[in-house]
């Protein structure tokens, strides 16, 4: 190899070793002439691998890009290189072994190929994600404990209960100090809750504390990337499938985001069209049916907004 400092092909291997998956080689090289140290990697070239830009042009699935620009955006992190080489390694594993043979650039905290990246750090604020007992990942939000706690409070005796704000308030202190912690389980949140509840005598509202997983945020245009430009028949189904699983997970609050922007994408246009607004409408029908029939009738009603 030869030496990016002084350009010598006279080198020798100092260390090497495999990624996790077994899928390439990170060898650790010096330089003979000038004792410069510096990184190659062994690996299998995937010739089928493409991507499809948002301009809709390809190009060959670049692991060196995808490295670069994982680094770039932990930069300011204190977060290991053998860390960021690792994460690397594990979405190149989920890509081989997807058997897909193309890729779309969407927006990456959106896809499920990224959920690597979701497991290193807590993206938003300064809390770390809750995670149930099914592996669905939420944002924490002192709205939702705010109304879990009221609600438990009334269903105990307890209406407008004055310290509702406050045992809110020891919980999102209680997470910040966790913010080191990229997640925490979603049961345990709820044991931390009931705890305090005890150790501040009001035991009698533990057992109405049984919160459902708070607003859960679905990216249409995640699903319509995934189904596909023009493909609106898997768009409807992976929508559907994507609705009931949440649902048979005690979710009582979804938010459909990213509407106007999905429906672009369906309609492969970049300016809104009478065809745009007939699909906009399709879909709102579309949700609303399927929440409909997809809700026990014995249950509690699921909170839906589209946006």
């Amino acid at each position: 190899m030869r030496c990016p400092k002084c350009g010598s092909r006279d080198d020798k291997v100092i260390d090497s070793r495999q990624s996790r998956d077994s899928s390439s080689i990170r060898r650790r090289r010096e330089c003979l002439k000038c004792e410069y140290r510096f990184t190659t990697y062994e690996e299998i070239e995937r010739s089928d691998l493409r991507v499809v830009k948002r301009d809709r042009t390809h190009e060959p699935f670049d692991r060196r890009k995808l490295a670069a620009s994982i680094a770039k955006a932990f930069e300011k992190r204190s977060t290991s290189l053998l860390t960021l080489e690792d994460t690397v390694d594990e979405i190149v594993h989920e890509l081989e072994t997807s058997g897909r043979l193309r890729l779309r650039r969407i927006p990456p905290l959106d896809h499920t190929i990224f959920q690597p990246l979701r497991n290193m750090v807590a993206f938003k604020e300064e809390f770390p994600y809750l995670r149930t007992d099914s592996g669905q990942l939420f944002e924490f939000n002192r709205d939702w404990l705010h109304a879990a706690i009221t609600r438990a409070a009334d269903e105990a005796g307890y209406p407008s209960w004055w310290l509702t704000d406050h045992v809110t308030e020891s919980i999102a202190f209680y997470l910040h100090l966790r913010n080191d912690e990229s997640v925490v389980a979603f049961s345990q949140l709820s044991q931390t809750v009931r705890y305090v509840l005890k150790a501040i005598g009001y035991k009698e509202i533990v057992p109405f504390f049984a919160p459902a997983p708070p607003p859960i945020c679905i990216s249409l245009l995640d699903v319509a990337f995934h189904a596909g430009a023009g493909y609106e028949l898997a768009f409807f189904d992976l929508l559907e499938k994507r609705i009931n699983s949440l649902i048979e997970i005690g979710a009582d609050n979804l938010q459909l985001c990213s509407l106007q922007a999905c429906v672009k994408h369906l309609r492969g246009v970049k300016t809104w069209t009478r065809a745009c607004d007939a699909l906009r409408e399709e879909i709102v029908c579309f949700v609303r049916e399927r929440l409909t029939s997809a809700i026990d009738p014995t249950v509690a009603r699921v909170d839906c907004s589209l946006r």
